[in-house]
């Protein structure tokens, strides 16, 4: 599910809170992979409260795909997004 708001860690890192969720699944996805495929890598190493509206969805996006989920519930997946990352 992918959230409008809510639902991240913000005093971890990026690549810190998506390895903190990964454990509360059976088999989670590689975090390297999936930080790399919501184009996060450049960000892994911040803050996700210093990140931009935009580049929260797309951690939310990432904890969305970490269980290789066989359907996705998305409430306004895009929302405050740049038109280049929608």
């Amino acid at each position: 599910m992918v959230l409008h708001t809510g639902g991240l860690l913000p005093d971890l890192s990026v690549k810190d809170t998506i390895r903190m969720i990964a454990p509360t699944f059976p088999k989670p996805r590689d975090v390297d992979e999936v930080t790399t495929e919501t184009n996060l890598t450049h960000l892994a190493k911040q803050a996700v409260k210093r990140c931009s509206g935009g580049e929260k969805q797309r951690v939310r996006q990432a904890l969305a795909i970490l269980g290789s989920p066989d359907l996705l519930i998305l409430d306004e997946p895009t929302a405050g997004m740049d038109p280049n990352a929608r």
